[in-house]
Order: C-alpha cells, then structure tokens, then sequence
C-alpha cells in the first residue's frame, strides 16, 4: 500500500502538469484570437480611410469636370486664348485621368479589403468556437484536477 501511494502521488502530479499545459495553451489561443481582433480594428479603419479617400477622388473628378465645363467657352476667344485653353485643358484631362486610375485602384484595393475583411470574419467566428471549446476543456481540466487531488489526498491518507 505504501509503494503505491507515491506512485499516485506522482501519476496526480502528472495530471497537474499536463492540465496547466493546457491551460498555457488556452491562455495562448485566447492571446491570438485578442490579436486578430486588433488586427481586424485596423483593418477596418484601413477600409473607412479608402471609402473616405475615394469620396475625395470623386469630389475632385467633379470639380475637374466643373473647371472643363468653364472653360470651353474660351474656345471661342482667339487663336492665343484658345492655345491657352488647350494647355489647360490638357492638365484637366491630364489630372482627370491620374484622378481615375486613383480611383480604379483605389476601388481594386477596397475590393481586395473587402475580401480580407470576409476571411478576417470567418477566422474570427473559427476563434470564437475555438474559445469556446477551449473554455469548456479548461472548465472539464479544472474539475477532473480538483477530482484527481482530492483521490490523491484520499488514498494517501487512507494509506497512512
């Protein structure tokens, strides 16, 4: 009875050893799932700035517009006048079109963000279940640990 008494004393503290590595690997995960959901916060004031950034491009384009639309009836002015137009006109069009591609990238960004903020959803919902599961494990580790030290105490007492 005595030579087994250690054995059970050693075989509990095994338990205890793996149940807190289990909890470090419940304290790890949670660590992870807080960082993806900072990263997702940024992510998504990363999004608000290129909604908001295209809402400027597209104020410019329409002031461009605007000035163009001012400026064609110096077309009629001499041949100094029109030459003048044209060379602003040209920096319109000019403006107009980099002013364009802004947005057309600009669109391809917020598209590809979209798509990351999907797969950022679905990585955090996968964290969530994770969690839960790991909480629920952690909860059953806690009561099966209280459980083996309290037969543990038990069976070295009952064999003193």
């Amino acid at each position: 009875m005595e030579a087994r008494s250690p054995m059970l004393i050693k075989e509990a503290e095994m338990e205890v050893c793996d149940m807190e590595l289990s909890k470090k690997s419940s304290e790890t995960a949670f660590q992870n799932a807080d960082k993806i959901i900072k990263d997702w916060d940024h992510f998504q004031d990363q999004v608000t700035w290129l909604r908001e950034s295209l809402s400027e491009l597209k104020k410019e384009v329409r002031t461009l517009t605007e000035d163009m639309d001012e400026l064609k009836p110096d077309l009629a002015r001499s041949e100094d006048d029109v030459a003048e137009f044209l060379t602003k006109y040209d920096h319109a069009n000019h403006a107009q079109e980099v002013t364009a591609k802004a947005l057309v990238e600009a669109n391809s960004e917020s598209n590809e963000l979209v798509d990351k903020i999907a797969q950022f959803e679905d990585a955090v919902e996968a964290l969530k279940a994770e969690c839960s599961s790991l909480k629920e494990k952690n909860h059953e580790l806690e009561r099966s640990t209280e459980d083996a030290v309290r037969a543990g105490v038990e069976n070295f007492l009952d064999s003193v």
